[in-house]
């Protein structure tokens, strides 16, 4: 049988990396993670291809799920994207300051994401083998990190902010648009 919904503990606190690290595809559709979930980064679910969306308790204090993308509550961190959420167009509240580590990793919808106030890009594989072709950076961030942009085939259009004056080694590595 083919695993498509996962259901974790409501005082599972803490999530590092769900999935296998050997490769093996996986069919999970759904995760439903409980209220106490309160340490979770895009790693925690970058490994699943299928996955289409995240449901939380309504009652969490820390995250909520707005349009399938995963934020922190006070939406200043974009979690996570599923790979097969049905956003092609993603435009981030003005709360939202921080990519998190692979948030669009393996993403095969979101085509455009834009945001005006961006404080860190420092989102190591935050767009890994995502078919993003745009993104349009506002805000104070003054780095772009090591791999946050490397594998995004697609990637044709970047605008970074005008504050930013540091680029990591391999920030854009494989990009072949």
């Amino acid at each position: 049988k083919t695993l498509t919904m996962l259901k974790l503990p409501t005082d599972l606190p803490t999530i590092t990396n769900l999935g296998t690290s050997n490769g093996v595809e996986t069919h999970l559709t759904d995760i439903y993670l409980g209220q106490n979930t309160r340490n979770l980064t895009g790693e925690s679910f970058y490994l699943f291809p299928e996955l289409k969306n995240i449901h939380f308790d309504k009652d969490s204090n820390y995250y909520k799920v707005i349009n399938g993308a995963l934020y922190t509550k006070n939406m200043d961190r974009l979690v996570f994207i599923p790979p097969k959420t049905g956003l092609q167009t993603l435009v981030l509240d003005d709360n939202v300051r921080i990519i998190d580590r692979y948030a669009l990793n393996g993403n095969k919808v979101v085509k455009k994401i834009t945001a005006n106030n961006i404080d860190s890009l420092d989102c190591w594989f935050g767009f890994d083998s995502s078919l993003v072709e745009e993104v349009e950076f506002g805000g104070t961030a003054t780095k772009v990190g090591g791999n946050a942009f490397t594998g995004a085939f697609r990637l044709g259009k970047i605008v970074l902010p005008p504050t930013i004056t540091t680029i990591e080694s391999r920030s854009f590595e494989n990009i072949q648009a």
